[in-house]
């Protein structure tokens, strides 16, 4: 996603993508192996209940 700064805030919009892109790894690839332990999901922060509004 771009992301532009604007008066009323912040805009999202999708880039545009090239069709003929070769990315080097597929997702899989990258999230082979990964576990809780080894990313440290554990040293996440909890989000407040006020941060989900």
């Amino acid at each position: 996603m771009s992301r532009l700064a604007a008066a009323e805030g912040l805009v999202i919009r999708p880039i545009k993508r090239r069709e003929n892109k070769k990315y080097l790894f597929t997702e899989a690839e990258l999230l082979n192996g990964l576990t809780a332990h080894c990313v440290h999901a554990d040293e996440m922060p909890k989000a407040l209940e006020r941060e989900w509004a």
